[in-house]
């Protein structure tokens, strides 16, 4: 299963649009927060894809009412969605690991920090796609050979 990974578009649907079209054979796309509202303009794009969003920190995110977290079940795999400012991500990654262990995930997606990022810390696949309004997004491909995180740029 690929996973087509967004985060921080803060208005920019546009950028959304364009990595959803690059890669048609994403069967789920994740918003991250912060313009998790941008998806909503989208919907003809989307209307083959399963869609999950998080709520961000900023004021349009608050409004959307997606939730702050959420965990899925994606072909077997735990995955823990999350902006990160409630983990504060920007002072370190203990309290997202901490959350992701409590939920019992194999892989944690944060956004926040703007700023790409992926590794594998304490037995979890951590993944920050960056920010698609600057142009970066990340694909996470969940198999049974394992789990992959792809980071890319428009």
């Amino acid at each position: 299963m690929r996973i087509l990974v967004l985060a921080d578009s803060h208005g920019d649907a546009f950028s959304c649009r364009m990595a959803i079209e690059k890669h048609p054979e994403a069967e789920v796309v994740v918003h991250l927060g912060d313009g998790e509202e941008d998806l909503d303009a989208l919907q003809q794009q989307l209307e083959r894809h399963m869609v999950y969003c998080v709520r961000g920190n900023t004021w349009g995110s608050v409004a959307h009412g997606s939730p702050e977290k959420l965990c899925l079940e994606l072909e077997g795999t735990r995955v823990y969605l999350c902006h990160g400012y409630a983990e504060k991500v920007k002072f370190g990654l203990d309290g997202l690991l901490a959350a992701a262990g409590e939920a019992g995930a194999e892989v944690a997606l944060y956004g926040h920090t703007h700023r790409q990022y992926s590794t594998y810390l304490k037995g979890l696949h951590v993944l920050n796609p960056g920010s698609i309004k600057h142009g970066e997004y990340a694909l996470l491909d969940i198999t049974q050979a394992g789990i992959v995180a792809i980071l890319q740029k428009l």
